[in-house]
């Protein structure tokens, strides 16, 4: 894949696309009981907190960020890791189809 660079000097930079990390983001309530997928702007009204997770197809965590809100339990978090496990082979399988890679 190739990305064209808008600097002063216009230039084509190839950009490895090998280990894709897909970004989950959650919302929870009722203290991390009730969880849903990519909020939308309604449920992040309501939300008591979020974590976003980025994930690629081997299972490393790329990223986290919980930018406070309710406190979760390690059980939790392995749910999330979990479910962005799945949720990272599915996408980025998806990706690579579209991107025929």
């Amino acid at each position: 894949m190739e990305i064209f660079n808008k600097g002063p000097k216009k230039v084509w930079l190839n950009v490895s696309v090998h280990h894709i990390p897909v970004l989950l983001t959650f919302m929870f309530l009722d203290q991390g009981r009730i969880f849903a997928i990519d909020p939308s702007l309604e449920e992040e009204e309501i939300m008591e907190g979020r974590i976003s997770i980025a994930m690629n197809i081997y299972g490393d965590i790329c990223s986290i960020h919980k930018p406070g809100g309710a406190c979760l339990s390690p059980e939790i978090f392995q749910q999330l890791f979990l479910l962005c496990a799945v949720k990272a082979v599915e996408m980025t399988k998806l990706i690579r189809n579209v991107l025929k890679l």
